[in-house]
């Protein structure tokens, strides 16, 4: 009858085995049939009503999801009184439902059929009381709802008629169903008002009465009833697609264990309740989507954490929603730009990750409603929308910061200078292409600056400093630094000393701050700024001041040289007075000093000259040292580079604590010049001398060597004071303190002066014996040319006796020719 041989499965049933053996049949012990379960089975044909009826002691029958047609005996199973299951859904079953059909039914399921009609409920039959579950729904029933409940049986668990063409309005009252659970008769033609249902169904689960839009009116109209918090069981309601109007109740947020709220696409006004934070924790699905709603939505929504809301279709809501409710992930309009800033959903999320709680001012920070643009701390542009300023310096920040912060992209000032805020800076804040100052300093950031931060091309303040930073600053860093702030405008740890092995390496840095909070400027010193020239220090540019000195030298011998010869036209040496040559080197030793080690440089004995050199060897090394000394190179520990600038919290721009001013410098300039000034006159003087012709080659030598190496530890002397004043003196008194102690060792020579004399007169009594000998080798010339002048005056006199002998010779010779 039902296609057995075409049945998916069909085991034992064409056997001569026991039907208690048969794929889907069940038995009572004594072997009679008891349950038929062959769903899913490919059964087809017409419904067996007489083959099932003389199935007497069966009490579960499921034939669903099968291929049966045809309709149902009302009276099939009015014999089978145990039979209290019976599923026929999902075949193509038509003509009227019979709900009543056995005598003991509890559970009836018709569902997805065709069935057009329902008989009458008689409450004569044993059934009308023990019937608790119907579902007729997806059929094709048409019948009027307030038939339908007129006899409805009184234990009644779950009625379901979803999907048919009920009709008409529900009864007010429902008739009083202590049992009732589920009411569905959604998708179906109702109308009219909703009668209160906590009057009728106290136990009620889950009630859909949705969707009734198949009548000509629209479907259910009118206010939502009150009573909703007597529905202490209420798990589902569904009120969706009708013509609902007014206002939400506000007793609808009594329902303790509502996890379904779907009352969308009504036309219900005003605003939401406030009273609806109560459902927190507890809904799961809150629709109200697509109706008339108004006014703020209420920030308790906020706190529906796992929850879906659906607010979407009510257009006049007022802008922005609540902000908590803008981080429900579930928010159906989380990414409308209108109620939910980008903007202010990532100042959120800073708020939250720099521990914002905690803050020293916070004002306006999350709330609800306000614009960001109002928060303390927030510049927005002109138009009121767009973030250009984030400035919440000294304010107590903390935790890590966010990522989304690069989400910020208008953002010109990030200023978050003197907080406590930890962790890495992110590598995001790269994004931000618009960004002009960014201050990050005193803080707790570690790790590496991220070379992301290369990529901001408009940046004229960066300060990094006061930080944990470590590795290398990105060399495309490229800061346009403002006139007033140039100094200030690039500053990070770069000094010494630092908290790690190594300090952080900025090459582009206008400004390195230590572990200890002093700084100093990366410009170099405006005294010599040898570093422009392609000289790395002022050590290296002791050569450079050496070659300009020998020029210097070298003019002046020509320069007196030329006089000399050209326009003074001294005679040579061979025509000079000897005496004037003698008087030329006693000037000389005197212009050196008698009591000078550098005296020795006058002197015929290479021993002397050899200590002179090795004493001018020391005065230059300490010398050199100081210069060494002046270095601004913090790797170097020969450098003795003080730090003198201040860059505070409280400031943008750095302040050098210097105290050394014009009159430090002046005194500096006084003390020179009373020092040294002597020594270079004089090695002038030396140097004019060896350009006389009247010296011989030996004593030009002497003179310049002398006069060179004069002017050359003097001015040496002032050049290594000069950068090493500019170096580490930060006082007017340590100016002069230092250049006390540079000045000494220009005495040094007459030091070691005083030393050889105490030890030994016999490099002293060496330049004495010298000067005599000079002394006796200009009396034995002045003896020499006197011998020779009176020779000559004899041979003269020869001469005129010699004329004389011959003159009268002739008048002799004369007077003897003469007769008369």
């Amino acid at each position: 009858v039902l296609n057995g041989s075409g049945w998916f499965n069909s085991t034992g049933w064409q056997s001569d085995g026991a039907q208690c053996d048969w794929f889907g049949v069940s038995c009572h012990d004594d072997r009679l049939v008891s349950a038929i379960d062959l769903r899913s089975n490919n059964l087809a044909g017409s419904f067996p009503s007489e083959s099932l009826s003389s199935l007497r002691e069966l009490q579960w029958l499921d034939l669903a999801d099968n291929k049966l047609f045809g309709s149902i005996d009302d009276f099939v199973f009015y014999q089978v009184h145990g039979l209290h299951h019976i599923d026929l859904s999902e075949n193509d079953l038509s003509g009227e439902v019979h709900v009543l059909i056995s005598p003991s039914v509890q559970y009836l399921n018709f569902s997805r059929n065709n069935f057009t009609s329902t008989s009458q409920l008689h409450k004569f039959k044993q059934s009308y009381y023990t019937i608790q579950t119907i579902d007729l729904s997806y059929n094709i029933i048409l019948a009027d709802v307030s038939e339908i409940f007129q006899d409805i049986p009184p234990n009644l668990v779950e009625l379901i008629l979803t999907e048919n063409y009920i009709y008409g309005t529900l009864p007010d009252p429902l008739p009083v169903l202590e049992d009732m659970k589920r009411l569905l008769i959604n998708d179906n033609m109702l109308s009219g008002q909703i009668p209160d249902i906590s009057r009728s169904f106290p136990l009620i689960n889950e009630l859909n009465l949705s969707n009734q839009s198949r009548a000509e009116n629209g479907g259910l109209s009118g206010p939502i009833p009150l009573g909703w918090s007597n529905l202490r069981y209420l798990v589902f309601l569904d009120l969706s697609y009708n013509k609902l109007d007014n206002v939400v109740p506000p007793d609808m947020s009594n329902l303790p264990q509502l996890k379904v709220l779907n009352i969308s696409n009504n036309d219900l006004s005003g605003e939401l309740p406030t009273e609806l934070g109560n459902l927190a924790g507890i809904l799961e699905i809150f629709d109200v989507s697509n109706n008339v709603l108004t006014g703020t939505v209420p920030f308790e929504l906020g706190s529906y954490n796992d929850a879906l809301i659906l607010l979407s279709g009510n257009n006049d809501l007022w802008t922005p929603a609540p902000l908590s409710l803008c981080f429900v992930p579930g928010f159906d309009l989380i990414n409308n730009s209108t109620l939910c800033p980008l903007e202010r959903n990532v100042l959120k999320k800073f708020y939250d990750s720099t521990k914002g709680q905690e803050w020293t001012e916070s004002e306006y920070w999350i709330d609800p409603y306000t614009s960001q643009c109002y928060w303390q701390g927030v510049v927005c542009d002109k138009s009121g929308t767009t973030i250009i300023e984030l400035n919440l310096k000294h304010n107590g920040l903390s935790g890590k910061l966010d990522t989304g912060i690069a989400e910020l992209d208008s953002l010109e000032v990030l200023d978050l200078n003197d907080n406590d805020i930890k962790g890495t800076i992110p590598s995001e804040i790269g994004l931000l292409h618009k960004l002009i100052r960014l201050r990050l300093s005193f803080n707790a950031f570690v790790g590496k600056v991220p070379s992301e931060l290369g990529q901001l091309d408009n940046l004229e303040l960066v300060h990094l400093h006061g930080n944990r930073l470590s590795g290398t600053v990105p060399a495309d860093m490229n800061v346009k630094s403002l006139p007033q702030e140039e100094t200030s405008s690039f500053i990070t740890d770069c000094g010494v000393p630092t908290d790690f092995d190594e300090p952080l390496l900025c090459e582009e840095c206008t400004m390195c701050c230590n572990s200890a909070g002093d700084c100093h400027s990366t410009e170099p010193a405006k005294l010599a700024q040898v570093q422009a020239k392609g000289f790395d220090s002022y050590a290296q540019f002791i050569w450079v001041f050496l070659l300009l000195l020998l020029g210097y030298v070298f003019l002046v011998v020509i320069a007196s040289f030329y006089y000399d010869r050209f326009v003074y036209k001294a005679p040579p040496r061979s025509d000079t007075e000897r005496s004037t040559i003698i008087e030329d080197k006693k000037y000389a030793l005197e212009t050196i000093g008698s009591d000078s080690v550098y005296s020795f440089y006058m002197s015929k004995n290479w021993h002397a000259w050899g200590l002179d050199l090795a004493v001018l060897a020391v005065q230059i090394a300490a010398l050199v040292m100081f210069v060494q000394a002046a270095v601004k190179d913090f790797s170097n520990d020969r450098s003795d580079f003080i730090y003198s600038w201040k860059c505070s919290r409280n400031s943008t721009i750095c302040t050098d604590e210097s105290d050394l001013n014009w009159q430090g410098w002046a005194l500096f300039a006084i003390l020179m010049a009373a020092h040294l000034l002597k020594d270079i006159i004089n090695g002038l003087k030396l140097l004019i001398l060896c350009g006389k012709r009247r010296h011989s080659t030996t004593s030009r030598m002497r003179f310049f060597v002398g006069g060179f190496f004069l002017t050359w530890i003097s001015l040496f002397t002032v050049y290594a004071s000069t950068v090493y004043n500019i170096a580490i003196a930060r006082s007017n008194t340590d100016i002069i303190i230092n250049t006390v102690i540079i000045l000494f060792i220009c005495d040094v020579d007459e030091y070691f002066y005083r030393a050889i004399q105490a030890a030994s007169s016999f490099w002293t009594a060496g330049q004495r014996d010298d000067e005599k000998d000079d002394d006796m080798e200009s009396r034995f010339e002045e003896l020499q040319r006197r011998v020779e002048a009176r020779d000559e005056q004899n041979e003269q006199l020869e001469m005129r006796v010699n004329a004389l002998e011959r003159v009268l010779m002739a008048q002799q010779t004369d007077v003897s020719q003469d007769p008369h």
